[in-house]
């Protein structure tokens, strides 16, 4: 259908969700899209975000010259699974920021970012990089957390991309923004008194993973990301200097703990104050230590464990 509004020409279209979900008639002028999408999106209704990010995806068609695009800084807005509506969709951040966890009963979350950058080598050739990063604070920020998983990208052929989605029973399947990252094990940077204290130590704990990401639209404000298995990330463009770009501190420090050295000093400590504490309150320490020694060598980093393609 075409309307004439005083010489303003746009058109709509019926667009139809699979499982049941009701129909929604929506404007198919792609500025108006994007800004309905970042118009509040937490607080938008699932489906009608749903259709509106299903027109957007249906005008757009991912090139490998348009590939410039994905990179910058961008924070996580909302995510949902386009296969099941109903479900809740929190693995952006992994364990640290799931439903009813531990960290986020007690802990705030300041920033939850997606990021994409290029890494110049020293040959003159550059490599992909995608840096997720979750900002979570205690105590009015009194004690911060930024986790920081760091993977090369390589691009996926089309090929790929075809068993993958197939295997996998991707929505839409896979467009040519679809890569595998292979990141490292998580980097956590614990700091006291605000993110950008140097008052901080560097955890380095959990496995190695790989998953598939895809960008199934993407402008210079807004980019749809989705996994392999069909969860989509709704992921604004960040412009101005922000939290976004802490990961590179977090990255670059050179006061790296692993998780041997943490255990082991864990251990140390408790069995110490166990055996040879003179009071109550010593046990008392030593039994947490002992008992965080114990936690963390079971730790995954916050890695959602058999989720490829939403860490």
């Amino acid at each position: 259908m075409i309307f004439q509004v005083e010489g303003f020409y746009t058109s709509s279209r019926l667009v139809s969700r699979p499982h049941g979900h009701k129909s929604v008639v929506l404007s198919v002028n792609q500025p108006d899209l994007v800004d309905m999408i970042l118009d509040n999106p937490q607080d938008a209704d699932m489906e009608e975000l749903c259709s509106r990010v299903d027109e957007l995806e249906a005008d757009y068609s991912a090139t490998v010259e348009g590939r410039d695009a994905l990179f910058g800084d961008y924070v996580v807005e909302r995510t949902f699974n386009s296969k099941n509506l109903g479900k809740t969709s929190d693995a952006a951040g992994g364990k640290w920021v799931r439903k009813n966890s531990l960290t986020s009963m007690l802990g705030k979350l300041d920033g939850l970012y997606q990021n994409v950058v290029k890494d110049d080598n020293p040959n003159g050739t550059c490599t992909t990089l995608a840096i997720n990063q979750v900002l979570l604070s205690l105590l009015c920020r009194l004690i911060c957390f930024t986790i920081v998983l760091r993977g090369e990208c390589d691009f996926l052929s089309a090929v790929e991309r075809e068993e993958i989605a197939s295997s996998r029973s991707t929505p839409g399947g896979l467009s040519a923004n679809a890569v595998r990252a292979k990141f490292g094990s998580p980097m956590i940077w614990i700091s006291l008194l605000g993110y950008r204290s140097p008052l901080a130590l560097v955890l380095r704990l959990g496995p190695r993973s790989s998953v598939i990401l895809d960008a199934s639209y993407c402008d210079d404000r807004l980019r749809v990301g989705k996994g392999a298995s069909g969860v989509r990330f709704i992921l604004r463009k960040v412009t101005r200097v922000s939290e976004a770009g802490l990961w590179m501190k977090v990255v670059n420090s050179k006061l790296v703990v692993g998780k041997k050295g943490i255990v082991g000093s864990l251990l140390a400590a408790g069995t110490t104050m166990l055996t040879f504490g003179g009071g109550r309150w010593k046990k008392v320490v030593g039994g947490i230590a002992v008992t965080a020694a114990l936690a963390l060598v079971k730790s995954t980093g916050g890695i959602e464990e058999g989720e490829q393609g939403e860490v």
